[in-house]
């Protein structure tokens, strides 16, 4: 039988790794697009 506690725990550490596999993702979204933006910008 599952303990509670450590029920608890991996739902959170899921959560948790859930969150950072976003944070690193949008973070890499937007540094990729600002070198885009300014790759643009001497164009015009």
């Amino acid at each position: 039988m599952i303990n509670a506690l450590s029920a608890v725990s991996a739902t959170w550490a899921f959560l948790g790794l859930i969150a950072c596999l976003l944070i690193a993702s949008t973070a890499l979204f937007w540094s990729i697009e600002d070198q885009r933006a300014k790759r643009r910008l001497p164009k015009d």
